[in-house]
């Protein structure tokens, strides 16, 4: 989520203020900025910590890593699922080290990252459900704030002039 923070911040200070200055009615309105917020909240979390940064390493990771000297040729990989990594050697070390030749051996990725993707596809389904499920109580009955959400919320509150620029940048306290 820090870069869907960071990304607002450049869309407030620039996209927002060129569009305001152009023609007024063209700025976004303080729910299209929210749902653009979640929207690269969402994206932000795949291809960044979230998945990508970790999957394709841990995928990968043991048959490169295994060496005669720490033996998880014969005391690890045994033991793990041989549809769910990249085990052909060269596909692991054209990861690893790159490679001179432009073709990539697209065959040994596809289907361990298929059945993680099928993973991750069930394990966002079951967060989305979990949230669904308990929305209504923190919000409705316990009204808890989402603590993730009040910087965002801050950087969109509208001020009482009307001017291109938000309050919350016109704060000294932000900037410092």
């Amino acid at each position: 989520t820090p870069v869907a923070f960071f990304l607002l911040f450049v869309l407030l200070l620039s996209i927002h203020i060129l569009l305001a200055l152009c023609r007024r009615r063209w700025a976004f309105r303080r729910t299209e900025l929210i749902t653009i917020f979640f929207m690269m909240m969402v994206a932000s979390a795949i291809p960044t910590k979230g998945v990508t940064s970790l999957l394709l390493p841990m995928i990968s990771g043991v048959a490169y890593y295994a060496t005669p000297e720490n033996e998880w040729g014969a005391l690890i990989q045994p033991f793990l699922p041989h549809w769910l990594l990249v085990e052909e050697p060269l596909a692991v070390r054209q990861f690893y080290e790159g490679s001179s030749r432009p073709d990539i051996p697209w065959g040994a990725w596809l289907s361990p990252l298929l059945f993680w993707l099928l993973f991750y596809a069930g394990f966002y389904l079951t967060l989305t459900c979990v949230m669904v499920v308990v929305r209504r109580q923190w919000v409705e009955h316990e009204r808890l704030p989402y603590p993730l959400a009040q910087a965002a919320l801050a950087m969109l509150e509208e001020g009482d002039g009307g001017g291109l620029v938000r309050p919350f940048f016109k704060k000294w306290t932000m900037w410092a």
